[in-house]
């Protein structure tokens, strides 16, 4: 039984059954002249530039964002279609070049079915980990909301006197409760970030970092911070709601972490530069020495411990991952004593 379906997409009139006849001993063979149907049953697409050119909207579509199914891609071209071909490798995984050799073309094949194969097994692996990790989440929740109501009503019932030693106590145990409840809600969070369903819009930048501001008032108020903006760009292509947990995270990172003797400050810029988009935060706290960079973004990574703050250590490894789910780039620049400059690009 043959165990993997191609598609085949090439134009011109004895392409497709060339290739068919050197695949189809082994694989199964599919010849379409449309990929707007596709219906994901397919392990691999081989297709020519014409049909790269005339389909390259749907094609991106399999191989970007938050798309359920990667599909290979593998291209057959011309010798002289090669320049032409550059602008799409990134959509492309392999490249063989006319005329076909058989022999080459099932070793290009193989390798992509394999890798495929390896890169499903890999994500099955990972969702199967999630799962877990979220039933654990969920099974830790209500025995510590239950502790939580006990020492509640133990409080109520005692009522020891403040500063007492009993009253230290239940401090000490509140505390340790709330911290535990304030990483099993991070958690929570995190992992269902991961199966959240992208949804792009086009969106007024200036005003989205307004709504931020205005959403976190509060916390701006409480550390006496100012934010100022400068967006010399309107409209930007994204999920607003991913958009809005990065910078909100950041925000917060700047306040919660601003040097003792200095009102945070905080400047967001954003600019266009070719077809990237520049946004940049800058803040006047704390900053990372030069050895703490590398570990900004890994998960429960606390590079500042100050008796009061909050956090677990997953809100820049969130930020990273969202910017990475948005197909941008994170860079950090800091000064221990200074601040700190984020840059991202989309």
């Amino acid at each position: 039984m043959k165990s993997f379906t191609i598609l085949l997409y090439v134009s011109g009139k004895d392409n497709p059954e060339i290739l068919k006849k050197s695949l189809e001993d082994l694989y199964t063979i599919r010849i379409q002249n449309s990929l707007t149907q596709i219906d994901f049953i397919y392990d691999l697409i081989i297709i020519d530039l014409s049909g790269i050119l005339k389909e390259f909207d749907t094609l991106r579509f399999f191989k970007e964002k938050n798309n359920p199914v990667t599909i290979p891609v593998l291209a057959v071209i011309s010798p002289h279609e090669t320049e032409a071909a550059k602008r799409y490798f990134d959509y492309i995984d392999e490249v063989i070049i006319h005329p076909v050799e058989k022999d080459l073309l099932l070793f290009r094949v193989k390798n992509l079915l394999n890798r495929q194969s390896l890169v499903t097994l890999l994500k099955q692996k990972t969702l199967d980990q999630d799962t877990f990790m979220q039933a654990l989440v969920h099974d830790i929740r209500n025995p510590v909301n239950h502790i939580s109501n006990f020492i509640h009503l133990m409080k109520k019932e005692l009522a020891p006197a403040e500063g007492s030693t009993p009253g230290k106590y239940f401090e000490r145990i509140t505390s340790g409760l709330n911290k535990i409840t304030e990483l099993v809600d991070s958690l929570s969070a995190f992992f269902k970030m991961d199966y959240k369903k992208i949804e792009l819009s086009r969106i007024n930048l200036k005003s989205v970092f307004e709504l931020i501001q205005n959403e976190l008032e509060e916390d701006i108020k409480k550390y006496h911070g100012t934010i100022t903006l400068d967006v010399k760009i309107n409209e930007f292509y994204t999920d607003i709601s991913l958009f809005k947990i990065i910078f909100t995270n950041l925000i917060l990172n700047s306040l919660q972490f601003r040097r003792e003797e200095s009102i945070p400050v905080i400047n967001i810029c954003a600019y266009p530069a070719g077809d990237s988009t520049i946004i940049k935060l800058k803040d006047n706290g704390i900053g990372f020495f030069h050895q703490q960079i590398d570990k900004i973004g890994r998960p429960f990574e606390r590079l500042h411990i100050r008796k009061g703050d909050k956090g677990i250590g997953l809100g820049l490894y969130t930020v990273k991952r969202i910017v990475a789910i948005l197909k941008g780039t994170m860079e950090v620049e800091s000064i221990y004593g200074q601040g700190t400059t984020f840059t991202i690009t989309f």
